[in-house]
């Protein structure tokens, strides 16, 4: 489980830094999750084809 909360924590991270630069067109709550989520299914995707 650990490493699917760094992925978020990740994403998260890219998500703000991309709301930094998009500030006037997104939500800073919906980039967050966002990225979080991206991150987690990245992690997922990362998982399921290269690590089986």
């Amino acid at each position: 489980m650990g490493a699917i909360v760094k992925w978020a924590i990740g994403g998260a991270v890219v998500g703000v830094i991309y709301w930094m630069f998009n500030y006037k067109d997104v939500d800073f709550l919906v980039a967050l999750f966002l990225g979080a989520g991206v991150g987690i299914m990245i992690r997922k995707w990362l998982f399921r084809v290269f690590w089986q």
